[in-house]
């Protein structure tokens, strides 16, 4: 019978003599890779971290030996990432998820710090419905379940500064590059596809790199382009890392924007846009300007390169006049009239080529709009709004694998969206990749047929994603405030104001969503506070952000429950509620204009007038019941003080408590088993205190001095009897307290991408601390004390 694939040649049987050995090795390491739980003298040789799962991806068997929740946290990522380029793990498999999760978490990884590895892993791979087996644990903390978007977007992270432009380019060899310009005066190189750096930093310059491009010239070799603030363009040698030529020099004010192209002739242009209103054309190798400057009536932000129809390569150009500037390629020559914008200045211009031949020139705006041109006769196609009321700072045009031509918007504060425009829709909600603002997107097409978009952003990090797969579609907004409560079995209840304005109540336990309410209301809750009435009914109360006003639901039937408890020109700042031993209950709120607002629930009427006493606003709350009968309701305020109000009565207990250098920013309240109250208040001057209510006074020394804002403080009493504080600052550094002995019992970085912007504590088992945290999504974790 005839072989299909024709007969077996010498070079076919070394090679599988060659997959044989590397099994065989593979085999061997594994012995020593795991299971290695969390002692230190069970850490596997340096060798077999970095190269077992090289030999195990030679010799086909990349398996679960290698790719587990065990082992993984004490591997190179930048070598699997590359070696699992050649392994087609089963789709779906645990060790395919796995594989998708490191990826993900990969540049927070650090050789030395294996259970901060293992707890980056675990989190993400919650994050994904993935729960890491019972048996031993690397890891600082365990994750329980997590809410919390994270998308396929890859990340590669400097230690730099911001990211304030990115490209790509592939090279002849099939290479793909990522290129950074970044805030501490370099251009950083990595290989898109093992996320390895490339080189060193290129250094040349004496400011922030704000325009980085890439091209391959006709003979093959690859070049870096670079711009700053001194107007000069740097061009690289990527693969020596040394200037390739002497800059060039022309712009008399900052470049802001740079573009590249290979001609149909074989000539190589690049194309720079300046604050001093001029495009310069540039010949590539030789660096002598092809034309004389070309004139955009006002600073230009942004370049680009586009073919029209007929094939004629031209130059796109737009800036602080509102319009969009075509020219010729390599003459310079005005192909048109300027295609006008809005009034405000455009910051971002890009192509794209329909399906059908059609190109359209794209730009985006100052004031959240992008406006669509056809490129050949210059007539608008259409204008839309992002919805985000902020620049957008960067547009990409692309045809998605599946056919579908799409506009992909990067705006200022962080977020990305996309718009068919086929269908005229944006697709799939809002998607933030970066926390403190996103500076460019860019796209790259991959040897393999793969569209690649990067984005880079001011938290120091380029993301990598695939249009077609993500982040786009996968996310829901930012929890904007969380809240805690134990039901009278014994269950406990996070509770999670939704940016969507939905109020969502999740088991602390199973992560499963106990209720769901949606409020109906123009613009979401910033604050609430969740109670269970001595019916058992649970209560949630929030404050509403469209109208000032305090309202009500009833869980059992997602209605609101009586009328709006308050409402009015002042801002509420924060809220609490509580429950007293004769089973009254008061919600109470601070206002921006200083005042404390008390109210009896659940029938919503005030219970006094409003609390006066603080010179500025109320920044923090916290109700707590008295064992004894009562109720005291603290408040903390921008003016530094702490006052504590009787609740059933409203005159202050005693005289404010002081010590906060700044604003109060956070606080948290504890009743212990012997019956004293503790409070604890979190500064703006980066400083936490502990309070004993009784004595009136502070307890110690700060538990906490830093240089940055407490932005959340919990507090709990676990079974045995100790008090235990939850600091978080630095919007991710957590810090957990034994108040009996005022000593740190845990401190690290919390294993979620993203900001923490409020935490609520729950007391576990065996000395086991609950926490819920909540930033772009909500997460449960727990950490022994």
């Amino acid at each position: 019978m005839p072989e299909e694939d024709g007969p077996i040649t010498a070079d076919d049987g070394a090679a599988a003599d060659c997959r044989d050995t590397e099994a065989r090795i593979a085999g061997e390491l594994a012995r020593m890779a795991g299971p290695v739980g969390s002692d230190p003298r069970n850490v596997p040789p340096a060798y077999v971290r970095r190269h077992a799962v090289e030999h195990a991806a030679g010799g086909g068997v990349l398996d679960k030996r290698f790719i587990s929740f065990d082992f993984l946290p004490f591997v190179d990522p930048g070598r699997l990432r590359a070696a699992s380029v050649s392994s087609a793990l089963p789709s779906g498999s645990t060790e395919a998820r796995l594989l998708t999760t490191l990826r993900q978490v990969a540049h927070v990884w650090h050789w030395h710090e294996v259970g901060a590895n293992a707890a980056a892993l675990q989190f993400a791979a919650a994050c994904g419905g993935l729960r890491r087996p019972s048996g031993t644990d690397s890891s600082d903390w365990l994750p329980h379940w997590a809410s919390w978007p994270l998308g396929p977007a890859e990340t590669l992270r400097t230690d730099s500064g911001s990211v304030l432009a990115v490209a790509g380019i592939v090279r002849r060899d099939g290479q793909a590059l990522v290129i950074a310009g970044c805030e501490d005066s370099t251009v950083r190189l990595w290989d898109l596809i093992t996320g390895r750096p490339v080189g060193r930093p290129l250094r040349c310059h004496g400011s922030a790199v704000r325009a980085v491009t890439g091209i391959v010239l006709r003979d093959g070799r690859a070049l870096v382009l670079s711009a700053e603030d001194t107007g000069e363009v740097h061009v690289w040698d990527p693969d020596t890392g040394r200037a390739f030529r002497e800059p060039l020099r022309g712009h008399s004010r900052p470049v802001r924007s740079l573009a590249a192209s290979v001609l149909p002739d074989g000539h190589a242009l690049a194309v720079s846009g300046g604050l001093d209103g001029t495009v310069r054309l540039w010949d590539l190798p030789s660096g002598t300007q092809s034309s004389t400057p070309l004139s955009q009536g006002g600073p230009v932000h942004s370049v680009a390169c586009a073919v029209l129809p007929c094939g004629d390569p031209v130059a796109l150009s737009a800036g602080s006049d509102g319009t969009v500037e075509v020219w010729a390629l390599p003459s310079g020559r005005r192909v048109r009239a300027p295609m006008a914008g809005p009034e405000g200045n455009l910051r971002s211009v890009g192509s794209l080529v329909l399906p059908d031949g059609r190109a359209l020139a794209l730009a985006g705006c100052v004031d959240g709009t992008v406006w669509v041109w056809n490129l050949l006769n210059g007539h608008l196609v259409e204008s839309f709004a992002t919805g985000r009321h902020v620049p957008v700072v960067s547009v990409v045009g692309m045809t998605t694998p599946s056919g579908q031509p799409v506009v992909l918007m990067g705006n200022a504060d962080g977020t990305t969206c996309l718009r068919n425009l086929d269908t005229r829709e944006c697709e799939g909600p809002v998607f933030t990749l970066h926390d403190t603002g996103l500076s460019a997107l860019a796209d790259v097409a991959l040897p393999d047929g793969r569209v690649m978009v990067l984005s880079g952003g001011y938290d120091r990090t380029v993301r990598m994603w695939e249009p077609d797969t993500g982040p786009l579609g996968s996310q829901r907004g930012p929890v904007l405030c969380l809240g805690g409560v134990v039901l009278p079995d014994g269950r406990a209840l996070v509770v999670a104001g939704h940016e969507e304005g939905d109020l969502r109540a999740y088991d602390l336990t199973t992560g499963l969503v106990e209720w769901e309410i949606s409020t109906g209301r123009p613009a979401p809750a910033d604050a609430l506070a969740v109670v269970v009435l001595p019916d058992g009914t649970v209560f949630p109360l929030a404050h509403m952000t469209d109208d000032g006003s305090l309202r009500a639901w009833d869980p059992a039937t997602g209605r609101p429950a009586g009328e709006c408890v308050a409402g009015g020109e002042e801002w509420a700042q924060s809220m609490a509620a509580v429950v007293l031993p004769d089973t009254r209950a008061y919600a109470v709120a601070g206002y921006v204009d200083g005042t404390v607002r008390v109210w009896d629930l659940p029938s919503g009427r005030p219970a006094y007038g409003p609390l006066t006493g603080h010179d500025g606003e109320v920044s923090a709350m916290v109700a707590v019941p008295l064992p004894h009968g009562g109720a005291w309701a603290l408040s903390g305020g921008s003016d530094g003080t702490i006052r504590v109000w009787d609740l059933p009565t409203g005159p202050p207990v005693c005289e404010p408590l002081s010590g906060h250098a700044s604003g109060v920013s956070a606080m948290a309240a504890v009743v212990l088993h012997g019956g004293d109250v503790w409070a604890l208040s979190g500064g703006f001057d980066g400083t936490m205190r502990l309070w004993d209510l009784a004595a009136r006074r502070g307890v110690g020394d700060p538990l906490l001095s830093h240089d940055g804002a407490v932005g959340a403080v919990a507090a709990v009493v676990l079974p045995d009897g100790r008090p235990i504080a939850v600091a978080v600052y630095d919007s991710r550094i957590l810090r957990v307290w034994d108040l009996s002995t005022g000593r740190a019992a845990h401190v690290s970085a919390l294993p979620v991408p993203g900001s923490v912007t409020n935490v609520v504590a729950f007391a576990g088992v065996d000395g086991e601390v609950v926490i819920a945290l909540s930033g772009a999504g909500v997460a449960v974790l727990s950490v022994q004390v």
